[in-house]
C-alpha cells in the first residue's frame, strides 16, 4: 500500500464582517473524518463539487498543509517525515504560471531538477529523457511563452516527474484543453505514466467522463466528508438505475409538452425532446399512447444506462437533502 489516510480533519479560521466597524471569527470545517488508501500502480479519482474539499486534500498530501487530526503514511513515512515524503511525491496543480516562462523547456527543467538535487552528471540524462517522453524533444530549446496550453501541460507533468517520485498529484491535468488535447494528456496518464513507468495517480477532475475511464477506484466527497466511494462499476451498479427507457420525441407543438412528460426527466437535444422512463411496468406503454395520441411524433425508443455525470449529481442531491 502506497498511501493511507485515516480520519482526517481539516478547520480553518476565517474571520468576517459582522456590521459594519465588527468582525467575528469562524470555523470551516473543511475535511471531516476522511480515509482512503491507494495501491501502487493506481488511479485513484478525487471527486467532489466546488468547495468539497478536494484541493485541501491534495494539498494535505503534498505536506503543504497539516490535518487537524488524523494519521497520514506515504511509503511507509507519516507527515513528519516531510522531506521523505517530498521526495516521493510529484505535484501539479494546473498552474501555467508554475513554469518560467522566459526559460526554455530544457531551463525549465534544469532549474527545479536543481531543486530536487539531481546530480550534474545524471540531470542532462533526465530532461533529455523528460522532454522524448512527453513529445518535446524538438522543442527543448524553446521558451516556454511560446507553447500551446497542451505542450505547457506536458511539460509540467515532466517537471512534476523529473525526480522520479512515486505518487503523482494532479489536480484538474486536462482542465481549458480542447477535446483532442485533452484525450491525448488522458492516454499519456493512463498508458505511459501509470501502465508503462508505474507511477501512482492521484487526480482530481470535474471531468467526470475523464474519471469514468482513467480511474480504478473513485472517492467523492461533499461539504468535506465521504459520500461515495468505489470501482466506477461500483457506483453504477449501488448508485444507477442499471437500465431504462429513453424515448426521443419530435414535438409537433409546445402547447401540451409539460402536461404530457409530467415528473419524469428529460432533456432537449437539437429540437427534440428525450424522455427517461423506468423500464419495469406498464409507463413506457402508457406514455407512448399519450404521445401518440397528442400527435408528436416518435423518433426512438430504446434502453440505455445512466451517465456517469448522472450518478455524480444524483449522490451529491441526495447529499445535499
Amino acid at each position: 500500500m502506497l498511501v493511507e489516510v485515516n480520519n482526517i480533519k481539516k478547520t480553518y479560521e476565517m474571520t468576517r464582517k459582522n456590521g459594519f466597524f465588527r468582525r467575528e471569527k469562524m470555523k470551516l470545517l473543511a475535511i471531516n473524518d476522511v480515509s482512503f488508501k491507494i495501491d501502487e500502480g493506481e488511479i485513484f479519482g478525487l471527486l467532489g463539487p466546488n468547495g468539497a474539499g478536494k484541493t485541501t486534500i491534495v494539498k494535505i498530501l503534498s505536506t503543504l498543509l497539516l490535518p487537524d487530526e488524523g494519521q497520514i503514511a506515504i511509503g511507509g513515512f507519516d507527515l513528519s517525515e516531510h522531506m521523505k515524503i517530498k521526495k516521493m511525491i510529484g505535484v501539479d496543480f494546473g498552474n501555467p504560471r508554475s513554469l518560467y516562462w522566459r526559460l526554455t523547456a530544457k531551463e525549465n527543467l534544469e532549474l527545479y531538477g536543481r531543486i530536487y538535487g539531481i546530480s550534474r552528471s545524471k540531470l542532462p540524462s533526465r530532461i533529455d529523457e523528460l522532454l522524448e517522453l512527453v513529445g518535446l524533444e524538438d522543442r527543448a530549446n524553446l521558451r516556454v511563452e511560446t507553447f500551446s496550453r497542451g505542450m505547457i501541460r506536458r511539460l509540467q507533468i515532466a517537471r512534476a516527474i523529473i525526480h522520479e517520485p512515486r505518487l503523482l498529484l494532479l489536480d484538474e491535468p486536462t482542465l481549458g484543453l480542447d477535446v483532442d488535447i485533452a484525450k491525448d494528456i488522458r492516454r499519456f496518464i493512463d498508458k505511459v505514466l501509470v501502465d508503462e513507468k508505474q507511477y501512482s495517480v492521484l487526480l482530481t477532475t470535474h471531468n467526470l467522463s475523464e474519471a469514468q475511464r482513467l480511474c480504478d477506484n473513485i472517492l467523492i466527497i461533499n461539504k468535506g466528508k465521504e459520500v461515495a466511494r468505489g470501482t466506477p462499476k461500483e457506483l453504477y451498479d449501488r448508485f444507477g438505475l442499471s437500465e431504462r427507457m429513453e424515448v426521443k420525441i419530435s414535438p409537433k407543438t409546445e402547447s401540451n409538452l409539460k402536461e404530457l412528460v409530467g415528473n419524469y426527466p428529460y432533456k432537449r437535444v437539437d429540437g427534440s425532446l428525450v424522455v427517461f422512463l423506468p423500464t419495469s411496468g406498464n409507463q413506457l406503454h402508457s406514455f407512448l399512447s399519450k404521445v401518440i395520441e397528442s400527435g408528436h411524433e416518435i423518433n426512438s425508443v430504446e434502453k440505455t444506462t445512466l451517465e456517469f455525470e448522472e450518478i455524480f449529481m444524483k449522490i451529491i442531491e441526495e447529499d445535499n437533502k
